[in-house]
């Protein structure tokens, strides 16, 4: 399915920016619209997807000012996420993730 192909590819951009320092400042506090998609994400119906959503989640989350920032997204929106997977997600690795990134 195309729709499914893009957004396992647009998340793979989002965790690789994720990963650069350089970029976790903007993604956090510049850009809302990266936290918006991650959000998103976590519903996604392909476990892989929701997966990489939280693993952008932790990777984002390395920086102490970057976590407090995501804890208070949106009255704590993407930290409910996290949680709604690491306790309910029916596949053992996206829960595994879950709690990786809770641990950030």
């Amino acid at each position: 399915n195309d729709s499914s192909d893009i957004r396992e590819q647009s998340i793979k951009v989002i965790q690789s920016m994720a990963c650069c320092p350089q970029n976790q400042y903007y993604m956090v506090h510049v850009n809302h619209e990266i936290l918006d998609r991650l959000v998103e994400l976590t519903y996604d119906s392909i476990d892989k997807v929701r997966k990489r959503a939280l693993a952008s989640i932790q990777n984002l989350a390395f920086s102490k000012q970057n976590r407090i920032r995501i804890t208070q997204f949106k009255n704590g929106i993407l930290l409910s996420a996290i949680l709604r997977l690491a306790l309910s997600d029916q596949f053992e690795h996206v829960r595994l993730q879950a709690v990786k990134a809770l641990d950030n």
